[in-house]
């Protein structure tokens, strides 16, 4: 069965600023965030560079191929981390590590 509405949330994932994050700016902050933080795992670290590509949960859901739930607990995992309490923006802070260029 066909179903629409997958095709149209695939729809909204801009895969070309995917594309740009994952061979330009992401190698770049993962490093930063590496450096930064280097208690996070890799799981935790595609989902930092995911949020910086502002997909909601159900969008890093369905492109990890994970359950939106397990991407909750790596967000909760990821502020533990950082220690972001969860009165502040975690899509914010991610936002707001600035790459050197």
């Amino acid at each position: 069965m066909y179903d629409k509405s997958k095709e149209a949330f695939n729809n909204e994932i801009d895969y070309e600023k995917i594309e740009h994050y994952v061979r330009i700016e992401s190698q770049q902050f993962k490093e930063i965030i590496i450096t930064l933080f280097p208690e996070l795992t890799t799981s935790e670290i595609i989902i930092c560079v995911l949020l910086r590509c502002n997909f909601s949960i159900k969008q890093k859901a369905e492109y990890l191929n994970i359950s939106p739930r397990t991407v909750e607990k790596h967000r909760a995992n990821i502020r533990k981390k950082l220690c972001i309490s969860s009165n502040d923006s975690l899509q914010k802070y991610i936002s707001s590590i600035k790459l050197h260029h």
